[in-house]
């Protein structure tokens, strides 16, 4: 796979165990806003909450506030769950810290989220926090799509950089070159099976260009 983009990413090292240039990836963000009033709905129970300043790792004196608002990954078919960070320091700046870590993600729900929330019910299950859904990778034709819910809309990233968002923490670079890779060859790659829709042969050929089996091409 080759890799045209304006920036880098942690999983660019895969290149080197070698590249087939029939197969392209050109990574080019966009950002779009999603106001799907259903899928709004859906995501209700998971809107942006002010807490404690203390949380957040960096312990610096100069955060007076930080939000945690949900987000979701659709990356080569399936979609991880996590949170982000903002805190705002005295000096008007914005930091960002992402939340991965599955127990991490409990603590922070059962601390500061006090209602049945769609994220708690997917603890429940054995699908939580990454569930098989290719739907935002073939609506918007990429192996990496980012979503961030918004109070008022969901924010979608598509051909974000993972580094940036700490996806490494979820999966090593080489696995994460091979499934870009195998996703675009796969599943964004429409591909028939020569088997299903064979090659019509000669009477069929002249059939299709119009050509009568008894007459040929004259009309009496």
């Amino acid at each position: 796979m080759r890799v045209i983009s304006k920036f880098s990413d942690f999983y660019d090292c895969g290149i080197a165990y070698g590249v087939d240039p029939k197969l392209v990836y050109e990574r080019k963000t966009q950002h779009l806003e999603d106001c799907d009033p259903k899928r709004m709905d859906r995501l209700t129970a998971a809107v942006p909450i002010r807490i404690s300043s203390s949380y957040f790792p960096s312990k610096r004196e100069d955060i007076r506030e930080c939000i945690v608002t949900p987000c979701w990954l659709s990356f080569c078919g399936k979609r991880y769950f996590f949170k982000r960070l903002a805190a705002q320091t005295t000096d008007h700046k914005i930091i960002y810290h992402w939340i991965w870590n599955q127990e991490e993600l409990y603590s922070l729900h059962n601390k500061y989220q006090t209602r049945h929330s769609w994220y708690q019910r997917r603890k429940n299950n054995n699908t939580y926090p990454v569930v098989d859904d290719n739907t935002q990778n073939i609506a918007h034709n990429s192996p990496a799509v980012l979503e961030i819910l918004d109070r008022q809309c969901i924010t979608v990233t598509v051909d974000p950089c993972l580094k940036e968002i700490g996806f490494s923490k979820m999966m090593d670079p080489y696995t994460a070159f091979q499934e870009i890779s195998m996703f675009l060859a796969g599943p964004l790659t429409p591909w028939e099976d020569p088997d299903l829709k064979p090659e019509p042969d000669g009477a069929q050929k002249m059939s299709n260009h119009g050509m009568d089996p008894v007459h040929g091409f004259r009309r009496n």
